[in-house]
């Protein structure tokens, strides 16, 4: 710390802030008529003879001993926020008299007394900020109130204050009594001497590969920064409970911090579902090394984070021990400030949750302790402070227990809130001390009456419900009420005789055709009645159904009769010739088909006219569900399933309808009958009531079905909440009544406003209808006059509702967690998809506790919570959580706080990705009746009640939202927004806009900000808010740090400014600059452990004529100032990136005089100059490029080479750098400047990134598929296993191979159409033959049956996903990424399919599934098996695949834009090299790519292996049926 001048008169020093001092400087200016949590109020008891005059003169010394008691803070006119200490200030001090006065007067007037101090606002320009009031309340007692703010003292300062307090009194207030004290100023100068990059380094490594903060109380609540007065709630350990914490503790070797902090950050993963957490905590900040540092006054408490990772297998014990160790190795870092460290983080705000440990010498007891100066007794009586954080747990040592107090802020968390809060922290305290072996994750945070409601009480759906079949609760219903209207579509009816009369004739038509249990028949109806005689018929027969909707795309329609394989297909005559072949179609109104159902009996069929009998547990119907990913997969449904749904429906739904109505319900059917919700309507048919079926025009047009329902008498409906809000805006439910009995909506979240619309409705019974396919259309209800705000309410009967975290743990109330269905409603599975069905259909940890262990419950993949009231509350999918900017969003939320809007009737929110790497939100409004919206309005109403992050990027007005066939909303059909819809980019317009712009752009490093730009988007924290207040007003502009902290952008911040007076600069180092952490394609190349100096890629090109050795230098200079990667200097920690201007082209670029030579004679020189260009490369001394003109003297026989060192490039970068050389000896050659493209993300941003994605939960859970794909058996393809001391670079043989433009070209188009496939997908079919047929060949056995063929697939790596924001497309670097994938050739012999084409299709849609199972292209593996240090060990344990395969894509014979570089014809020898040394990683390497001549795209394809593992002739073999299977795959492609 350098001592500043001090020019004006009374000032003794200016000094910096202290890094806590900076963050409560902050809080105190962020809103200055708000309550300042951030003061300390002390109150002594004095006793004895007081002289009140000694005393003020012992306070006045105080401060003139301690410069620090005198400090002002100043923020505006000074670049950074300094502290004044004046020479001299007037003592602060009052006096009270309330002597006389009955003792509970007293009291009361001493309290208001003590209120009126706290309310009363420090002015922290305005010192002092430490006040004294002494109050008499009898001769000799009196009270002492020392009031001061919390930027001036630490709570340890507090007993060293009040001891000196009582020596100057007894002194008589003489400041030099006592000797002079060790000023603050010393460890402010200790502070600044400490340098700040290791700290920040240490920090960053710390924090690396955290995703998100942990905020108990979300991300809104930060909005509202200003605290009141806390809520206390305290937990009394008691003293034997605490000597048995603190001798448990000591065994261990910790500390009673690291229990509390240990305990809480678990509850906290518990309470958030994260196991990743983020708290913070208050450390002293009193650097050993600073002597006399522990009888300092002043502020030296630091608050900083405190990372825990939760372990799967950890133990209690292991956790706290390994908690602090982690902080021990941070001891050295603790005096960073916290807006340092979270700036390094990268996230903002990471936690709002604190513990403040009070274990400071002698503040437990030392108040409490009576100190006797003469005859006048001190004592402490009681300490008020609080926080701003929602939640600050302070534990305390008093009296040999420890009492724990829970801070809370009432507006963010209620008392009874906190207390179970408190209870939760208790019940792991005493797992500890029972058990501390027992897994920590796993330990229960739920008491047992707790346990027991949410578990047993929540799910007490039980009731008998006897087991039936459909076709007999039909025949019931037809023989109690025959001449009743069944059935009703148009203007024709049946009534449900004739219904049944008409089933029973198809039922026995079907039996005779050999239908029967277990089989399946496929409808394919347009709506019509007949669709529902038709499904009534199957399961009469005994069958199920399977539903065909004609509007479907053939291909969709193929993939559901292949997938489903049904014995017969029932269709129509217009639409049988539409309908693909392979299926037996027979059409229901041919006249053949007519005759013969005329002469089928109509009785009811019984088990002895069926072939096999119908039970109730036979399946009924086979509906595909699309799911997340992946084909559609067709759910099972049986018999007992829809049996026990309609007797809920009968007790809840249709049978209070219908007794309020006193007759039978008309039930219209508008829900497509391939959708599993068309049995909602479905059941009333079998509950007696009276189905009448929309036609496809009525169902989709909201009028239309308006009046549709009005002229037909429909009493109930469902519809979706979207096509619910079309109905409301057509007039459904004008004047706030609705004519309809009752009103059903499913199959999407309820937005809030149609809630409260429908919940309103006097006469409607209005319902909410969940459910998952797999658990039988309706699993959860909610009737919505129970709920004031949208839930789905109940399980229903004998369906059990589970909420758990992702250790399959019950979570407490209000906490999310994945929603698992069980009981009698779930599907037998999914149609021969045994192991799709294993892991979706689980054991039932619960099923004892209801009389039925080993039972299975369904996983829904939807995040739910409970209610107090134990109603579930829909938290959205766990794949509609998007994240912005870190923070894990719920798109529903953000939906629901649109819908609140006056002007819209409807909204949908969606995060998309129109820009590679770029995620944001978008939202779709429609317009309420008569109402215009403004997108700028709109996007302003959200911003009143949604976090920065929250808000929609950009707003777009729709006249209706699209949906699907099924009524829901259709995603896929919702515009890109136009730029003039978004609200980012947008110029200043006026001059306060201007000059915030300019402003925020230079103290944040930017090269320009636009006006609807966020300030804390762009990188700005509290800190740096100050300073853009301050420099604000030097320019004439009024602002405050809160107004930036709610203002949304710029632009609102420069309408809220007032005019005050002048200007100022800043600076941020370049992100591409600096060390960058090694990545998982790095790692590799390091872990072979060879030399790996000459690992090279290289391109040989012709060269545009005419070329100087001026233009090419300066061309390479430029492309190397261009591209960071090209600068790197590999160290032992990873690549360091120097920066632009500090490498010289000169070394770096190379003329070889070759006069007159061409083709072959050019040869031998090419051969050395490569060599010697590889010896050149030296990635630890920072030279990774070179470029080699062979200058012939004739441009038609000059050749370029260029090589990079692998560590710098791949094959993508070529596709960067030959465009930016071609562009940039352009510009040289014709005496231009040169200026190549920017470069969008740095290679540095992209590393430091992965290094953060790794540790990741999402790719953490990726662990399981790899571990699953490595284990299983890889049959050895060579003659030994690969030798890394043998096999090396020098010993590896290559095989090359081009398959000709006639097979290619088909290859790469009809090919790849006719199978629905990619190139990769096509050329790994192929690969995986023709392995499997070269083994068997060899081996004479088929050696990968059953494992399938382990390849280790090589891909670009340039996953843009992967790191939020990257925009990767002109980033050069190696990026390469390798992850294993089994590939199962399928059931077919190789050899026969290859002969034959039997079964081909089969083994491409086996490879196209494998891969496409493969998360984010495998980018994931690498990240856990190098960057993850938990699961690196793991991977690590696994065996290598034996092949590798990479294709490259496809390249042009030139890489630029204008043709000046072209591939040399010799190029292909000059592509790669590696050190003689290096070893191999794989047994057999493949590497393809396809290049595009004039005459047509050809297929280049380089086999290599080490020589001493194969034979030559193996390896020709292996590539001869490679060519064989791609032209088999081309020639048996399927007909499209």
């Amino acid at each position: 710390m350098t001592h500043q001048s001090v020019e004006k008169p009374g000032i003794e020093d200016i000094l910096p802030l202290a890094p806590l001092q900076q963050g409560l400087l902050f809080q105190a200016l962020f809103d200055s008529r708000a309550h300042d949590v951030y003061t300390m109020q002390l109150v002594l008891e004095l006793r004895g003879p007081l002289d009140a005059a000694a005393l003020r003169r012992a306070a006045d010394a105080l401060l003139r001993r301690h410069p620090q008691l005198r400090a002002a803070f100043l923020s505006e006119g000074v670049p950074q926020p300094v502290q004044i200490i004046p020479a001299s200030v007037t003592l602060s001090w009052q006096e009270s008299d309330l002597t006389g006065r009955p003792p509970e007067d007293r009291e009361r007037e001493l309290e208001r007394l003590l209120a009126g101090d706290r309310e009363r606002r420090f002015d922290l320009a305005d010192p002092p900020l430490l006040r004294f009031r002494l109050v008499r309340l009898e001769a000799e007692l009196h009270h002492l109130v020392v009031h001061s703010h919390h930027i001036l003292l630490d709570g340890w300062s507090v007993p060293l204050l009040v001891r000196e307090l009582a020596a100057l009194y007894a002194q008589d207030g003489r400041p030099d009594a006592l000797p002079r004290p060790r000023p603050y100023r010393d460890y402010l100068a200790w502070l600044a001497g400490r340098p700040k990059e290791p700290a920040e380094a240490a920090w960053r490594e710390a924090l690396a590969g955290l995703s998100e903060p942990t905020l108990l109380c979300g991300p809104s609540a930060g909005r509202s920064r200003a605290a009141g007065t806390p809520g206390r709630i305290t937990l009394d350990l008691g003293v034997e409970r605490t000597g048995r914490t603190s001798a448990w503790a000591r065994a261990h070797g910790l500390t009673l911090n690291t229990v509390v902090q240990g305990l809480w950050a678990l509850l906290l993963g518990r309470l958030t579902g994260r196991d990743d957490i983020v708290l913070g905590a208050s450390v002293s900040g009193r650097p050993a090394e600073l002597p006399g540092v522990e009888s300092m006054i002043g502020l030296f408490i630091n608050t900083l984070p405190v990372r825990v990772r939760l372990r799967p297998e950890e133990s209690l014990a292991a956790l706290l021990g390994r908690i602090q160790d982690e902080q021990t190795r941070l001891l050295p870092h603790h005096h960073l400030g916290l807006a340092d460290i979270q700036r390094a983080a990268g996230l903002g705000d990471l936690f709002d949750t604190l513990v403040v440990f009070e274990n400071a010498p002698l503040v437990t007891e030392s108040l409490e302790r009576a100190d006797t100066t003469g005859r006048l007794r001190i004592q402490g009586l009681a300490n008020h402070d609080a926080t701003h954080y929602p939640l600050t747990l302070v534990p305390l040592l008093l009296h040999g227990s420890l009492r724990i107090t829970f801070e809370h802020q009432p507006a963010l968390l209620d008392a009874p809130t906190t207390a179970v809060l408190a209870e939760r922290f208790e019940r792991l305290l005493d797992a500890l001390l029972t058990d501390d072996r027992q897994c920590a994750v796993r330990a229960d945070i739920l008491g047992e009456r707790e346990r027991r409601t949410i578990l047993k009480d929540w799910n007490a759906t039980t009731r008998p419900v006897a087991a039936r079949t459909l076709p007999q609760l039909f025949a019931a219903q037809a023989a109690a009420a025959p001449d009743a209207t069944a059935l009703a579509f148009g203007e024709e009816e049946l009534t449900f005789a004739e219904l049944d009369a008409r089933a029973n004739r198809l039922a026995h038509w079907l039996v005779r055709r050999g239908i029967g249990t277990e089989d399946l028949v496929a409808l394919a109806f347009p709506r019509s009645l007949r669709t529902v005689v038709a499904l009534l018929a199957v399961h009469k027969a005994g069958a199920a159904y399977v539903p065909v909707d004609p509007a479907y795309p053939a291909s969709r329609i193929a993939y559901l009769l292949h997938d489903t394989r049904p014995r017969l297909l029932l269709t129509t005559e217009a639409l049988r010739e539409q309908l693909p072949d392979g299926t037996e179609a027979v059409a229901v109104d041919s006249a053949r088909t007519r005759a013969e159902l005329a002469a089928m009996p109509a009785t009811d069929l019984t088990d002895a006219d069926r072939i096999r009998p119908l039970r109730p547990h036979h399946p009924a119907y086979v509906i595909h569900t699309s799911g997340s990913t992946g084909d559609p997969k067709g759910v099972v449904t049986v018999h007992q399933n829809v049996v026990e749904l309609l007797a809920h429906h009968e007790r809840h739904v249709y049978g209070p309808a219908a007794r309020a109505a006193g007759r039978r319900l008309r039930v219209g059917h508008g829900w497509s009958f391939s959708f599993d919700a068309s049995w909602q309507p479905l059941l009333a048919l079998f509950a007696g009531h009276t189905v009448d079926i929309l036609d496809e025009d009525t169902r989709r047009d909201a009028d239309a079905q308006l009046r549709w329902l009005a002229g037909r008498g429909i009493d109930f409906i469902e519809v979706s909440p979207s096509f619910y809000g079309q109905l409301s805006a057509a007039g459904l439910t004008a004047g706030g009544t609705c004519p309809l009995a009752g009103l059903g909506v499913g199959g999407e979240a309820v937005p809030d406003a149609v809630w409260q619309e429908l919940r309103a409705l006097p006469t409607t019974r209005a319902y909410n209808f969940y459910g998952p396919t797999e658990a039988t259309v309706d699993a959860v209800v909610a009737e919505l006059r129970e709920s004031e705000r949208p839930v789905i309410g109940r399980p229903v009967t004998n369906t059990r509702a589970y909420v758990l975290d992702d250790r399959l743990g019950p979570v407490p109330p209000g906490v999310p967690g994945e929603l698992y269905l069980a009981g009698t409603g779930l599907a037998r599975g999914y149609l021969r998809r045994p192991g799709t069905t294993a892991a979706r259909f689980v054991a039932d940890p619960f099923g004892a506790l209801f009389g039925e262990p080993g039972c299975r419950m369904y996983r829904t993949g939807d995040v739910v919570r409970w209610t107090p009231d134990g109603q579930l509350d829909f938290a959205g999918r766990a794949d509609d959580q998007v994240k912005i900017r870190g923070f894990r969003i719920e798109l529903g939320e953000v939906e629901a706080a649109l819908a609140r809007h006056p002007g819209i009737a409807q909204v949908a929110v969606v995060a998309r990705e129109d820009r590679p790497g770029v995620k944001r939100l978008v939202a779709y409004p429609v317009p309420a009746p008569g109402t215009l919206l403004d997108p700028a309005q709109v996007r302003a109403f959200a911003a009143e009640a949604l976090p920065e992050h929250m808000l929609p990027a950009a707003v777009v007005p729709l006249p209706a939202l699209p949906l699907t066939t099924h009524g829901k909303l259709d995603r896929a059909a919702l515009p890109a927004p136009t730029r003039a819809a978004a609200t980012t980019a947008r110029e200043p317009a006026t001059d306060r806009e201007r000059t915030l712009c300019a402003l925020v752009a230079d103290l944040l490093g930017l090269d320009a900000v636009g006006a609807d730009d966020n300030f804390f988007a762009l990188g700005g924290d509290s800190i740096v808010s100050l300073q853009l207040t301050a420099r604000a007003r030097a320019a004439g502009l009024g602002l405050s740090p809160k107004d930036i902290f709610e203002r949304a952008t710029l632009a609102e911040l420069a309408a809220t400014a007032h005019e005050t007076g002048g200007p100022a600069p800043a600076e941020d180092p370049d992100e591409a600059v600096g060390p960058l952490p090694l990545t998982p394609i790095m790692h590799w190349m390091l872990d072979t452990g060879g030399p790996c100096g000459r690992y090279a890629q290289a391109n040989l090109l012709r060269p545009p004529h005419p070329l100087t050795l001026d233009v090419l230098r300066t061309a390479v200079a430029a492309l190397v100032d261009r591209h960071d990667m090209l600068r790197a200097r590999l160290t032992p920690d990873g690549p360091d990136i120097a920066p632009a201007g500090s490498v010289d082209a000169h070394d770096l670029v190379h003329r070889v005089a070759a006069p007159a030579r061409s083709g072959e004679q050019l040869r031998p020189l090419l051969d050395a100059e490569f060599d010697a260009a590889l010896g050149r490369l030296d990635p630890e001394r920072g030279t990774v490029l070179q470029a080699v003109w062979f200058d012939t003297g004739d441009a038609a026989h000059d050749r370029l080479l260029l090589v990079g060192h692998h560590l710098v490039v791949d094959g993508v970068s070529w596709r960067v750098l030959l465009p930016d050389l071609a562009a940039a000896c352009r510009a040289a050659a014709a005496g231009r400047p040169v200026a190549l493209e920017p470069v969008p993300t740095s290679f540095r941003h992209w590393a430091r990134g992965l290094a953060r994605a790794a540790t990741t939960p999402a790719r953490e859970a990726e662990l399981a598929l790899w571990q699953d794909i490595l284990a299983a058996p890889d049959p050895l393809l060579t003659d030994r296993p690969l030798d890394p001391a043998r096999d090396t670079a020098r010993t590896q043989r290559h095989h090359s191979r081009t398959l000709p433009t006639e097979d290619t070209a088909p290859l790469l188009t009809g090919t790849t159409t006719a199978y629905g496939a990619g190139v990769d997908d096509i050329l790994l079919s192929a690969l995986t033959l023709a392995v499997s047929a070269w083994h068997t060949r060899r081996t004479g056995a088929s050696g990968t049956a059953g494992h399938g063929v382990l390849v280790a697939l090589e891909g670009h790596g340039r996953e843009a996903q992967a790191v939020p924001g990257a925009e990767l497309s002109r980033t050069v670097g190696w990026f390469t990424s390798v992850h294993p994938v089994r590939l199962d050739p399928g059931p077919a012999d190789p050899t026969t399919a290859l002969a034959t084409g039997s079964g081909l299709a089969d083994t491409v849609k086996s490879v196209r599934e494998r891969l496409r199972a493969v998360p984010d292209h495998g980018i994931g593996y690498g990240l856990l098996r190098h960057l993850n240090p938990d699961t690196a060990p793991v991977l690590a344990q696994l065996p290598v695949p034996q092949i590798e395969f990479n294709y490259l894509g496809r390249f042009t014979t030139g890489e630029t834009d204008s043709g000046q570089f072209t591939l040399a014809d010799e190029a292909a020898d000059f592509s790669a090299a590696a050190d003689p040394e290096m070893p191999l990683g794989y047994s057999l390497d493949v590497n393809a790519y396809t290049l595009n001549r004039p005459t047509g795209p050809e297929l280049h394809v380089r086999w290599s292996w080490p020589e001493a593992l194969l034979p030559a002739g193996a390896v020709a073999e292996l590539a001869d049926l490679w060519f064989t299977a791609l032209r088999a795959l081309t020639a048996h492609a399927p007909a499209h």
